[in-house]
């Protein structure tokens, strides 16, 4: 969802930002994942004349992928940088560390973390972004501040 709807270069939030409404901001998402909670989030720099328009577009993004209405281009693309993400994190020897530790935790020792996340990836469709996107939605908070 972050590749999908959030800050990288491609991304339908990334498109409407820059190329659509011509705002200009350096942006930034990410996804923290637990067994059993996360968080989402999206951080964009700009002028404060543009605070509620990227606030409105974020939340239109999050509500098109909500509602399905993302481009299965778009959603391919963001599954494609997902994984590149994933491969380079755990190219760094620290990086790659955490990641055993952490899968550790939950049992999960036996697989990779490399090979976990594109099996998991692998299984990522437009109804688990929607459902996603909905769970993001019904706990919205946008924080601005000038």
């Amino acid at each position: 969802m972050t590749a999908a709807s959030g800050g990288p270069p491609g991304s339908v939030l990334y498109n409407r930002l820059r190329v659509e409404l011509g705002i200009s901001c350096q942006g930034y998402s990410a996804a923290s994942t637990f067994s059993d909670c996360g968080a989402w989030r999206v951080v964009a720099g700009s002028t404060p004349a543009d605070v509620l328009k990227i606030d409105g577009v974020v939340r239109r993004c999050l509500e098109d992928a909500a509602a399905r209405l993302l481009p299965a281009s778009a959603l391919s693309g963001a599954l494609r940088q997902a994984l590149g993400a994933t491969l380079i994190d755990c190219e760094d020897p620290v990086a790659r560390a955490f990641e055993v530790a952490f899968h550790a935790v939950d049992g999960l020792v036996a697989e990779s973390p490399v090979l976990r996340a594109r099996r998991c990836l692998a299984e990522v469709d437009a109804d688990s972004v929607a459902a996603a996107a909905v769970r993001v939605l019904d706990s919205y908070t946008a924080v601005t501040a000038a």
